[in-house]
């Protein structure tokens, strides 16, 4: 899950070729426009006044101005979903009622470093639609290092669209999707620089020898990632063993609470040294509470054989009794909520170092909260209101 960047100023001190190419003129002896005059840091407040659509704009009057726009998008919207469409890239963005809308941004194609697949009705709509664009303009894909197929049917002349640009990805994401072949044959092994992999509830192609093969593989420089099962699939994964023992690399794990259940002596046997553990979906209300103690549990012995060295939970709501144990946990750095009602005593989580809060009702206790969780270095919530934040502020 991404949340909102605040939006940083070009800073190029670091590279002065592109200061002067920012502010230089052209080549012909003509006297060049008097806005190729601004220095690099006054195009940057000018940015700043401008949403995606009007920086797109400006950016398509000139080869120049092209490059600055450019490289703001880049610094700026890294973290923005750009979907592939028939007609070209398309960027998410909100306006001023915050509803997300996509604009046309293919002329930030070199720039580019992230691009989606969206969901398509059939294969032929596929095949003439985004994947017939990403074909004819493969070579302007000068910077993308991040591909999310999101609800696709992959299989080899799918991937062939995208094949040119797996040498320079670090990181993939897999959505929602359904493969026809071995995931490691058909992508993963193009990619010699993969820094992170996401797996979300999605088929990952065929068993070989009745196990995943791709789990098997080495990944030299991986760093990261993330497993979550579909439903129909959320069972022992004997393959995890292998894979951290061939991946000692990795420092960064993610998977859902079903998982770590199913896995418990898979986890408790390995002999991986993770930075980060993230448990997600964790919704209690689904599972006798004898269970989640026993989670719990677990998750503090995998703590102390030194199988992570901090925690993050995600769960769908806080009650009182959870609130209690989570005081338990040890680590414990990170917790998002869905849905926030009541504080309850979760100012007893004097480690937590994050708070994410996706849906928070009429809250009266936020002071307490604040008080209580001094080592909280931020702080995000979806909705909030002044006085949600207010006392955090204080």
């Amino acid at each position: 899950m991404s949340y909102p960047e605040k939006k940083s100023t070009l800073s190029h001190s670091h590279n002065q070729s592109h200061n002067a190419d920012a502010i230089a003129g052209p080549s012909n002896d003509e006297s060049p426009p008097k806005i190729f005059k601004l220095n690099i840091d006054c195009f940057d407040e000018i940015f700043e006044y401008l949403n995606v659509k009007d920086l797109h704009s400006f950016g398509q009057t000139c080869k120049r101005m092209n490059k600055v726009a450019g490289e703001y998008f880049k610094q700026n919207y890294s973290s923005a979903e750009n979907f592939c469409e028939e007609d070209g890239i398309h960027t998410v963005y909100s306006d001023t009622d915050d509803a997300n809308m996509r604009i046309l941004t293919s002329g930030f194609n070199k720039l580019m470093p992230r691009i989606s697949t969206d969901y398509y009705r059939s294969l032929d709509e596929l095949k003439t639609g985004p994947l017939k664009y990403i074909k004819s303009h493969i070579s302007e894909f000068e910077s993308i290092n991040h591909i999310y197929l999101w609800d696709l049917y992959i299989f080899n002349e799918t991937v062939e669209h995208f094949k040119p640009l797996f040498p320079q990805l670090e990181i993939l994401q897999h959505r929602n999707c359904s493969m026809d072949g071995d995931f490691y044959d058909l992508i993963l092994k193009h990619c010699k620089n993969l820094r992170e992999i996401y797996v979300q509830d999605s088929q990952v192609g065929d068993r070989i020898n009745g196990k995943h093969n791709w789990l098997l593989q080495e990944y030299p420089k991986l760093e990261r990632l993330e497993l979550i099962p579909r439903e129909t699939h959320q069972r022992r994964n004997e393959e995890l063993r292998n894979f951290f023992v061939r991946n000692p690399n990795v420092q960064r794990f993610s998977t859902i609470y079903k998982c770590l259940w199913y896995n418990a002596d898979t986890f408790l046997n390995s002999n991986a040294k993770l930075d980060i553990f993230e448990v997600k979906r964790f919704y209690t209300e689904r599972w006798p509470s004898s269970y989640y103690k026993q989670t719990l549990e677990l998750l503090n012995r995998l703590h102390e054989q030194g199988f992570y060295k901090r925690l993050y939970i995600y769960v769908n709501r806080v009650d009182e009794e959870n609130s209690i144990l989570f005081a338990s946990l040890k680590s414990f750095e990170l917790l998002c909520i869905d849905w926030f009602d009541k504080s309850y005593n979760l100012a007893q989580l004097t480690n937590l170092r994050e708070l994410i809060i996706l849906d928070v009702s009429d809250v009266k206790d936020m002071e307490i909260l604040a008080n209580g969780l001094t080592k909280l270095e931020r702080l995000y919530i979806d909705w909030a209101k002044i006085d949600d934040i207010m006392p955090f502020i204080c």
